[in-house]
């Protein structure tokens, strides 16, 4: 394509990106916390920095990262809590006996793990399955420019942060306001094991009205209107239901949902 062109479907402009996909990032911690203030407070902004679509191997090494903590802290913190009880008794046994929980105090180690690995791997379809999601309907969406289809891929891929902010908001408001079934339990044990899990509602929830937001803001959009945001919210709630409840009506994800 020869420039200037006065094809409707191509646009440039000049992008700023976001600290972490820089090529020259400075500190890796202020840039880390700027990329993520930014994603979490300004996602309309990080939708259009992140347009640019390159730079992926640091977008995936974000990504893995980011998924891997939070499948590991779902597991280890939520789905009963088998493996956080079962490791608070075997260093303090006489200061747990929480008499509203069930719990085998005589599990094996063996059998925890199993539990752990169920647990883990039905968090890792959960979440890696709303990423996904995020990316299959990107460049799905027809009518759109390749820029924008892969922009809104790398942008999905970013976005998997959100994951640890919401875990860390959801056990942090439990530990600031403990539940009423916790008024059994030592002050010192509060903060840990009666918490219940987040469910993977909230978690795919907010993860797609930040993906709208930021999808409906990538400049390559012919439309960047608050109906082009809800149009895109309404598409990944639909999709994601369609998943959570007809594909996986029962098994292993059901005490996510």
């Amino acid at each position: 394509m020869e420039f200037p062109t006065t094809s409707t479907t191509f646009r440039r402009w000049a992008v700023r990106r976001i600290a972490w996909d820089r090529g020259r990032r400075g500190s890796v911690f202020i840039a880390y916390v700027r990329t993520l203030a930014v994603i979490l407070f300004l996602p309309w902004r990080a939708g259009r920095r992140l347009v640019v679509p390159d730079h992926w191997p640091r977008c995936v090494r974000w990504a893995v990262v980011h998924i891997g903590l939070a499948i590991f802290f779902c597991a280890l913190l939520a789905n009963g809590r088998h493996t956080l009880q079962w490791l608070t008794e075997r260093v303090s046994p006489s200061s747990f006996d929480p008499p509203h929980l069930e719990f085998p105090g005589d599990a094996s180690a063996e059998r925890v793990l199993v539990w752990f690995s169920q647990s883990f791997a039905a968090w890792a379809i959960a979440l890696l399955y709303s990423v996904g999601l995020g990316s299959l309907l990107s460049v799905s969406i027809p009518g759109r420019h390749r820029a924008a289809k892969l922009g809104g891929v790398k942008w999905g891929l970013y976005l998997s942060s959100l994951f640890i902010v919401m875990l860390a908001a959801w056990y942090g408001y439990y530990v600031l306001n403990p539940p009423q079934a916790q008024a059994t339990l030592p002050a010192s044990f509060t903060w840990t094991l009666p918490t219940p899990g987040p469910p993977a509602k909230l978690l795919a929830g907010a993860y797609g009205v930040w993906w709208a937001a930021g999808m409906a803001a990538n400049p390559y959009n012919r439309a960047r209107t608050l109906r082009t945001f809800l149009g895109f919210a309404l598409l990944y709630a639909g999709s994601w239901a369609i998943m959570a409840w007809v594909l996986f009506p029962a098994g292993a994800l059901e005490a996510l949902l």
